[in-house]
């Protein structure tokens, strides 16, 4: 379905170019750009198509990742531009393969330092002037060889035409996803190992990312979960406050783990006497409480452990 697909768009890619040889023709184009443009992107977007029939001869993904890795001032944008210039190159050879304006390619030219150069590796613009039947000399020309293989440059014409596509809905897919930190890259890497279309890639991506970051939260409920356990772990084995009376004085154990002698003076007011409690201490925790009365000894526990 896919390869009669393609067939049939790369039939209608070749009439429409050749119509622009016939002038009375202008007005009667069965279709336009924008319907080639639409249908190309649909056959991009076809739904479990295996990413290696979208391109055969360019490797489009291969170049365009290259590119952006190597070349400093390389996007996608610009290499939407470049395919597009090597495209335009193609259409002129195959329609006006006699004029010698097409037969030199000059690369140190304005537009093609450009679009051309400033996109794409010289390796693989090398390769894809190659397609078409150009062969390098002297390192700034490429030069026409004596026969022109029309079908090939017509092929080669109409995957330019479909990389400059595929850039446009690349760039559509970063924009969706480039909050959440994908480069590109990341992009072109989803894309070219996806049987999605736009919208399924950048969904798939988004949820990677959303599972992470759900990953991640996990964890760190984890860890605090733990960190909490081991704390209320070491805080039920610490010695418990106590009370306890010794000749008609009360020894109060506490846990001070950096305090070694104690000092404290407190005064309780109570509605019928005052209870006037003195701390003195030799060794740590132990707090010695004299009551004025027996009353305001049960009195005195019952406030220290309200307290404590």
């Amino acid at each position: 379905m896919d390869s009669k697909y393609k067939d049939d768009l790369f039939r209608k890619y070749v009439q429409f170019h050749e119509c622009k040889l016939s002038a009375s023709d202008n007005k009667q184009r069965p279709i336009n750009d924008e319907y080639l443009r639409v249908a190309a992107a649909a056959f991009l977007c076809l739904p479990k198509i295996d990413p290696f029939y979208r391109f055969r001869l360019i490797k489009f993904y291969e170049m365009a990742e290259n590119s952006l890795r190597s070349v400093k001032s390389s996007s996608l944008h610009s290499l939407h531009n470049a395919f597009s210039m090597l495209e335009t190159v193609g259409i002129n050879l195959f329609l006006y393969p006699w004029k010698k304006e097409f037969k030199n390619i000059k690369t140190y030219t304005g537009p093609f330092v450009y679009y051309v150069k400033s996109a794409l590796t010289e390796d693989d613009v090398r390769q894809i002037l190659n397609y078409m039947g150009y062969v390098q000399e002297l390192g700034t020309m490429y030069k026409l060889k004596e026969q022109v293989d029309a079908i090939q440059v017509k092929m080669v014409s109409f995957e330019l035409f479909l990389a400059k596509v595929e850039c446009e809905q690349l760039v559509e897919i970063h924009l969706q996803v480039k909050d959440k930190g994908y480069s590109e890259v990341d992009v072109i890497n989803e894309r070219k190992n996806s049987t999605e279309d736009i919208r399924g890639c950048s969904e798939a991506m988004k949820r990677r990312v959303e599972c992470k970051e759900n990953l991640n939260t996990s964890m760190a409920r984890m860890v605090l979960q733990k960190s909490a356990s081991e704390r209320a772990s070491k805080d039920y084995f610490k010695p418990k406050q106590s009370l306890k009376s010794q000749g008609g004085s009360f020894i109060v154990s506490r846990y001070l783990p950096c305090q070694t002698e104690s000092h404290v003076s407190v005064s309780v007011c109570t509605p019928w006497n005052l209870v006037l409690v003195k701390s003195t201490s030799s060794a740590a925790g132990d707090v010695q409480i004299s009551p004025t009365s027996q009353w305001a000894e049960g009195w005195l526990v019952g406030l220290f452990f309200l307290m404590h």
